[in-house]
């Protein structure tokens, strides 16, 4: 009777990682699905490092207990390894180059400054501003800047080449570009949205044409209590109705977004599509996370600089524990990257920078 006990214990225990990793899969490339088709599939990406905290406690569990049943969690992590490989990267890659190009994109949130600075001080903006100075960058995509330009001086005086765009209909919201490189023209990559938009830049490195597109994509719209309503789930501290309450609710949310943000991202993938042969760089805050719709469809064609370099998640958004890489840099063929990273020494934003080199080949 123990002994059938037992095996029956084992067997529900089997089917339980099983499940587990079928939803895991399916999680992991929900990607594919568009959100304005599939609103509340599209986002399950975010809950990917919970299913995959999971499968490895299973697998922890089967090595100790069973390790005859180890293949089904393993068996689970190798079909989910693109989904895995972009979400959880592991490198540890050589130093770029010499002649290697800096590159740097940040969401600087206005240079005003999260909840830990006074908004009314330039003490967010000061450590910005100094932030930049210290690395020392041949082009930095910056997000979130105010339309009027104020403020922002001590960053031109360090480029020589600079320029701001103004995003949306509201024109409310810009972004800001330097480059060491001249600017030939820049391009406006058509899309509807208030407050948000795409700049492709031209610059001319050392005689050749260098693409770079300058993105802050739809925001999700999260209060601080959503985003702490997050957390809580993530970590299992929500509890009964009270999580699925909040749990509907804030996916609706995710949701909404992500429907305005398809064609936005389809938008920026058309134009990438065009430009696969030239040398093309893509920065800035996609307000997605690295499983998404929104990033697969710019992806394409194109490396993650950050998942063929860097080591870990690189979480860059760092509020109420939102765990999530929403901010990128992704180049075409042309170009080698070294060392990309997400830089946490800086915290006067709501996003850490994400920052690494290029190296560009002379046989494209």
């Amino acid at each position: 009777m123990i002994k059938q006990l037992k095996r029956l214990t084992v067997r529900l225990i089997e089917g339980a990682n099983i499940a587990t990793c079928a939803v895991m899969i399916m999680v992991g490339f929900s990607g594919i699905l568009n959100p304005e088709s599939h609103p509340h599939i599209s986002q399950a990406g975010l809950v990917f490092p919970i299913l995959l905290a999971a499968n490895i406690l299973f697998l922890f569990f089967w090595l100790l207990v069973r390790w005859r049943s180890a293949w089904i969690p393993i068996l689970g992590l190798l079909l989910c390894y693109q989904p895995l490989r972009t979400y959880l990267p592991i490198n540890f890659g050589d130093d770029a180059p010499e002649g290697s190009i800096k590159v740097l994109s940040y969401n600087a949130q206005a240079f005003t400054g999260v909840p830990r600075y006074d908004s009314k001080s330039d003490e967010a903006k000061e450590k910005i501003v100094n932030y930049i100075k210290k690395q020392d960058a041949d082009i930095v995509c910056i997000q979130e800047v105010l339309g009027t330009k104020k403020g922002y001086e001590e960053i031109d005086k360090l480029y020589p080449y600079h320029d701001l765009s103004r995003l949306g209909s509201t024109q409310g919201n810009a972004t800001a570009f330097y480059s060491r490189y001249p600017i030939k023209r820049k391009e406006t990559i058509e899309y509807a949205s208030r407050a948000n938009g795409s700049t492709a830049y031209y610059i001319d490195v050392d005689g050749r044409e260098v693409i770079v597109v300058n993105n802050h994509l739809e925001s999700n719209h999260l209060t601080m209590s959503e985003r702490q309503q997050y957390a809580d789930i993530v970590k299992g501290e929500a509890k009964g109705d009270t999580m699925r309450q909040d749990a509907r609710r804030l996916f609706d949310k995710l949701a909404s977004a992500a429907m305005l943000r398809a064609p936005q991202a389809r938008a920026v993938a058309d134009f990438v599509s065009r430009h696969l042969s030239q040398p093309l760089i893509v920065c800035g805050d996609f307000n997605d996370n690295p499983l998404s719709y929104t990033h697969r469809q710019i992806a394409d064609g194109l490396t993650d600089c950050y998942v063929e370099t860097a080591l870990g998640p690189g979480f860059s958004y760092n509020q109420k524990k939102f765990l999530v890489r929403i901010d990128n840099v992704l180049c075409s063929e042309v170009f080698t990257p070294y060392k990309f990273r997400i830089d946490r020494s800086i915290d006067a934003s709501d996003h850490y920078p994400i920052v690494g080199w290029l190296k560009m080949s002379k046989n494209h």
